[in-house]
């Protein structure tokens, strides 16, 4: 016996008395004769990784400094290197799977073929060779290595290092458990089994094959749990790891040493954690089992449904399995054909929008049209009331968009987006198109392929990949709709659909029995796990809602155009070689209330620049808009003006009429159903498209308008002509008739009807009559829409420009108790109504009727003031982002007056409110029933509070005085706390977002001090007060009258509670303390920082929701906290139910704690 046999016996019976008999089996018998040096693991690897590093010009990975630090001594006891006695070629294969080595090391001769490799591979680790997939890497690529070639013919290097993939996901080969021990001779050859392409870069790694001798799922799931898999898990765990971590049978000490060690929350804390558990496991199906139970149980299904071996396979979805190992294959091939066919397609056509085709030799880009998109939803607060959340987000702010969630966590994947026409919608979808087709933005490169469809050309029975075959592809392009079909699912989870214009969807009234794929997807019964993304107008909003459709499943986004600084931008841009008719633009824009509220929608922008650039003025309305630059496109392109112009929208106006009268409404039309000499003019100028389409494997001509509205415009104009002729006014009266017949006719024909009333009072008085029938006559209707209507007679009102309001829109039933104007259109509409009703003084009694008014994102109010003064009975008005010029807002609170009911009055987001309060404020003492002041994010100074403080001093009844959002207050405290003892009867101040320094809690406390009526100081979201807690918490001792503190999302540190609940137990009539939103308070262990509850002996309630503290923090704070017994804690739970049902019933000494609480409240649970 040799002293290398020797040695390896000696070695084998050691690793068998460890109990290591797995890798003592590993141990290879060595040849006599043989002189083989093994080569040092873990020298080994270092010098492989070098290597790689070094080709790949990149630092280590986080993963490979993991895998190094926690890997131990019977780790490295894997990594046996395998060699023969002919030294010729030297390689190194990296096993994937727990079995076996780690690291294969073979010597070839080099004309080896990858056939024989894969042989030898296979008899080490079980894994048949038609699974595997050997990869080399070049110049930061990857190459897949072919069968049939030679090592010498791939050109593998001496100690190359090739990595192994298996073709499988969750279903691996079908070999035994060990290794088997056959000693490989280089000569051997073997059949070849399925042949690939040399060299073929590898995008992905393949989808699941089946195969006869497959192991169960749980088995293969176990073969790829391993280190690499545990520390992608650990990153995408949350403040959740630490019930993950109870449930797999730590105990709270384990944790808290996990915390210790690492000192902060990280993705190495979460890895320790899974890689000590799964090192404990001696059965590794039952491991995994237990893994996806203990993840469910945490609340995050999401990743437990992700663990290899739980995705569906072929035959649970319905589907026949694949017929030779190589399908997925193949659509991953088809797929990557797809995309790059739609990248080019979009980066060819997105990159430049013509808002208006060929109104000018300059097109204008995407990113000139960024606009704005608002989110509103209901947020309780701890009292259970629902108060609602805006968020402005910018349209190109991905991250924000793709990652809305439900109250669960859960990943909300229908976005709908609702704006008016015009305003942006179709720019939005373009815009994603194009980035996502440009790589970037990292946000949308998850997506592996982005559709985008237009909804004018689809019907409710058409399925998704018949229209991407038509809209997108040529008739040549190789794919077929089974083989987008067979994408698409197999890779849901990362395909984007974007529909744009559910609005013009050919089908009006739907029936879900004849849903095609598209619907289907939108309500969820096919492509559930594809990020949707669908727009609309407002007016189809509910039916794209309604129990067939979206459902409560979506994420509403209303579009809301251009903001102010937009505008400027965008005109800038326009007039960039004229810069002085650009500044003369942007003022006469906003010396018009009306222009600066249109303005905000990209179209009209786009045609008041046109205009503004031929003529140096500017209509007000949109049909005298559109009217004009219809004029100027015919004037420029076509040649033709006056009365050739009108002859021509008339002769095409009758076939778009008749486009939107069809059953299934009609947005693309055949040269013939034309008039052809008005419809080469119309081509000519720009108004339609004449294009060839690929649809139902045929090619044809297709005439589009350049938008929806520019139909409807030329529909208004055929329907005017009908009206002035005395023997077509019956035929024009029982279209609009027609029209008026159904809520859906009514919907979908607004701005029809607006186009229609353009400076014509007579088709104005027809058109409110029939609404006012309809309204008469379905108002009883599920499905009617009141609200709608009458907002469709105001704008047709406003379009007319008539002097005399009709009855109809003056009446009780049209003018609500409750106005609430959210956008620019409704804005004009009702500012004018407002200003013709106070004009004629006949009607003004009936603005007494008002209650309640609600108005945002407006340019201007200044035509509501005189309104304001014949609203007696109002008791609510809130302006919200309204551009209030100077002086407006004294002439509002002048017009009030004397206004006894007036009950809440908000002025928010008005910058030019600051500075200027002694004009304003003095005005707001004569309004005695005021309840409620908000002055929030108007930029007050310390100058203005004393002003609001001398005006508010004698109000008998205000209550509640809200200034956040006022950072200028910040750091002068000692300027202006002073006036706050002269408001004597306000019990609840308002201070949040104000930039609080801690020397303005010293000013703050001695002042309110005196206030004996205050009950509640709410100082949230002044972050700068963490920096020096223990300087400030003294003068807490102060307020002694305070019963609530409110320090949410203050940044506080769990090292100042101790401060704060110390200065807390001198305040004695303080009931409850707000800490929600101090996300660093699970740095600290529960129980340390609790523990200085009892010291609060009468506080009632403490709020920690949105702590991020998790039910073990929460039970370790619990523990002291027993001592009190009225204390709440309130608790955010999330998608933590389960935990929490848990916490609350276990029996032991915990429950027995948490007995003698009154009760822990569930808050915004599952």
């Amino acid at each position: 016996m040799t002293n290398q046999d020797e040695a390896s016996q000696k070695l084998r019976r050691a690793l068998e008395t460890a109990g290591l008999t797995d890798s003592a089996q590993n141990i290879p018998v060595c040849q006599s004769g043989d002189e083989v040096q093994r080569a040092k693991p873990e020298e080994r690897d270092e010098i492989s990784a070098k290597k790689e590093r070094q080709e790949n010009g990149s630092s280590t990975t986080e993963e490979q400094k993991l895998k190094r630090e926690h890997s131990s001594d019977t780790d490295r006891l894997h990594n046996f290197c395998i060699r023969y006695g002919k030294q010729q070629l030297q390689i190194f294969v990296r096993n994937p799977l727990l079995r076996g080595p780690k690291t294969l090391c073979f010597q070839l001769d080099p004309e080896t073929t990858i056939s024989s490799l894969k042989l030898s591979i296979g008899k080490k680790i079980g894994v048949q060779p038609h699974l595997q997939r050997l990869i080399i890497r070049r110049n930061w690529r990857t190459f897949q290595l072919c069968d049939l070639l030679t090592l010498n013919d791939c050109g593998v290097q001496q100690d190359e290092n090739i990595l192994l993939r298996l073709s499988t996901d969750g279903l691996l080969g079908g070999g035994k458990k060990g290794p088997v021990h056959t000693e490989e001779k280089n000569s051997e050859s073997s059949n070849t089994h399925s042949e690939q392409d040399p060299e073929r870069p590898v995008d992905t790694p393949a989808m699941p094959q089946q195969d006869a001798q497959a192991p169960s799922t749980s088995s293969a799931s176990a073969e790829q749990v391993g280190s690499g898999y545990l520390l992608r898990l650990a990153r995408k765990l949350r403040e959740e790891w630490k019930y993950l971590a109870i449930n797999l049978g730590f105990s709270p000490d384990d944790i808290e040493t996990f915390v210790r060690n690492d000192g902060e929350d990280s993705p190495q804390q979460k890895f320790k954690m899974l890689e000590a558990w799964w090192e404990k496991q001696d059965n590794p199906e039952k491991a995994v089992q237990n893994l996806r139970g203990a993840l469910q149980e945490a609340g995050r299904a999401d990743l437990a449904s992700k663990i290899p071996g739980m995705h569906a396979t072929k035959h649970q979805l319905g589907k026949e399995p694949d017929k030779h190992p190589g399908s997925s294959d193949l659509c991953q091939d088809i797929g990557s054909k797809l995309r790059n066919i739609l990248k080019k397609l979009y980066m060819s056509t997105g990159s430049y929008v013509q808002l208006i085709s060929k109104v000018d030799d300059q097109m204008h880009t995407v990113g000139y049209a960024t606009v704005q998109l608002r989110t509103r939803e209901k947020v309780p607060d701890p009292l259970g009331k629902c108060q609602e959340r805006v968020q402005i987000i910018n349209s190109t702010d991905y991250a924000k968009i793709f990652r809305q969630n439900t109250e669960t966590g859960n990943l909300i994947k229908r976005l709908i987006f609702v704006g008016h026409d015009g305003i942006g919608k179709s720019t939005i979808f373009d815009k994603i198109a194009y980035d996502w087709a440009e790589g970037m933005s990292e946000e949308l490169q998850k997506f592996k392929l982005v559709i985008s469809l237009k909804m004018c050309a689809v019907d409710q029975t058409s399925d998704l990949d018949d229209v991407v075959v038509d809209q997108l592809l040529d008739k040549d392009s190789g794919i077929s709709k089974e083989n987008i079909d067979q994408f698409i699912l197999e890779n849901s989870n990362e395909v984007l659909i974007l529909l744009d214009g559910f609005d013009e969807m050919s089908s009006r009234s739907l029936d879900p029995v004849k849903f095609g794929s598209i619907l289907k997807a939108l309500n969820r019964t096919k492509y559930r796990d594809c990020f949707i993304c669908v727009s609309t107008r407002p007016s189809y909003l509910d039916i794209l809602k309604s129990e067939s459709l979206v459902q409560y499943h979506g994420k509403d986004f209303e579009v809301v155009g251009f903001e102010q600084n937009d505008v400027k931008e965008y005109a800038r841009k326009y007039h960039q070689n004229t810069p002085g008719d650009a500044e003369a633009f942007i003022k006469t824009i906003y010396n018009s209330s009306t222009l600066r509220d249109l303005a905000k929608i990209p179209m009209l922008l786009l045609l008041m620049c046109l205009l503004w650039e031929e003529n140096k003025q500017l209509p007000e309305t949109m049909s005298r808009l559109y009217t004009e630059a219809v004029d100027n496109m015919f004037r420029r392109k076509a040649n033709v003006s006056g009365k050739d112009v009108k002859k021509a929208l008339i002769a095409i106006g009758k076939t778009a009429l008749h486009g939107l009268q069809a059953a299934d409404r009609k947005f693309s039309f055949r040269d013939n159903e034309f008039e052809q000499n008005a419809l080469g003019l119309a081509i000519k100028a720009g108004i339609v498209n004449r294009q060839r389409v690929y649809r139902k494997q045929k090619y044809h001509t297709s005439i589009q308008f350049i938008h929806r509205t520019m139909q409807e415009y030329c529909a208004a104009k055929y329907l005017q002509d009908l009206n002035r002729r005395v023997f077509k006014k019956t035929r024009c009266k029982s279209i609009l008739k027609g029209l008026c017949s159904t809520m859906d006719g009514v919907v979908s024909s607004e701005y029809l009807f607006r186009f229609c009333c353009g400076d014509n009072e007579g088709c104005m008085v027809t058109i409110v009559k029939l609404l006012e029938r309809s309204t008469n006559a379905y108002h009883n209707q599920p499905n009617f829409q009141s609200n709608v209507v009458q907002a469709i007679s105001r704008g047709c009102f406003f379009e007319s420009q008539s002097s005399k309001a009709p009855e109809w829109l003056t009446s009780d039933f049209t003018i609500p108790p409750c106005i609430d104007v959210r956008n620019s259109v409704d804005s004009c509409s009702f500012k004018y109504l407002f200003e013709v009703i106070c004009t004629s003084n006949n009607n003004t009694e009936q603005l007494s009727n008002l209650k309640s008014v609600f108005v945002s994102d407006v340019s201007s109010v200044r035509g509501l003031i005189t309104a304001l003064g014949y609203m007696k009975n109002l008791t609510d008005l809130q302006l919200t982002e309204c551009y209030l010029e100077n002086g407006v807002l004294k002439n509002m609170m002048m017009a009030l007056k004397d206004n006894k009911t007036l009950t809440k009055l908000c002025i928010n987001g008005n910058d030019t409110s600051g500075g200027v309060a002694e004009e304003w404020a003095p005005h707001i003492k004569r309004l005695t029933g005021l309840k409620i002041l908000e002055i929030v994010s108007c930029g007050l100074t310390n100058l203005d509070m004393k002003h609001i403080a001398s005006s508010v001093s004698g109000m008998p009844s205000l209550q509640t005085l809200i200034l956040a959002g006022n950072t200028a207050l910040g750091g002068s405290a000692d300027s202006w706390s002073s006036y706050l003892p002269q408001m004597t009867r306000v019990k609840t101040l308002n201070l949040s977002n104000c930039s609080l320094q801690s020397t303005d809690i010293e000013h703050i406390a001695v002042c309110i001090s005196d206030m004996f009526e205050m009950n509640n100081l709410i100082l949230s979201d002044n972050r700068t007060l963490s920096r020096s807690v223990k300087s400030w918490s003294n003068y807490l001792q102060r307020m002694t009258h305070v019963k609530t503190l409110n320090l949410s999302n203050c940044s506080l540190e769990w090292t100042d509670v101790e401060h704060i609940i110390l200065s807390a137990r001198e305040m004695p009539r303080l009931s409850s303390v707000f800490l929600e939103g101090n996300l660093a308070l699970r740095d600290g262990p529960g129980h340390l920082w609790g523990r200085y509850f009892p010291e609060m002996t009468l506080v009632q309630a403490m709020n920690l929701e949105d702590c991020s503290m998790g039910w073990i923090d929460l039970e370790l704070v619990a523990s002291p906290a027993h001592k009190l017994p009225h204390l709440i804690l309130l608790q955010d739970g999330h998608d933590h139910e389960s935990y929490m049902v848990t916490f609350l019933v276990k029996g032991g000494e915990q429950s027995h704690t948490m007995g003698k609480m009154v009760f822990v409240k569930m808050y915004r649970c599952i």
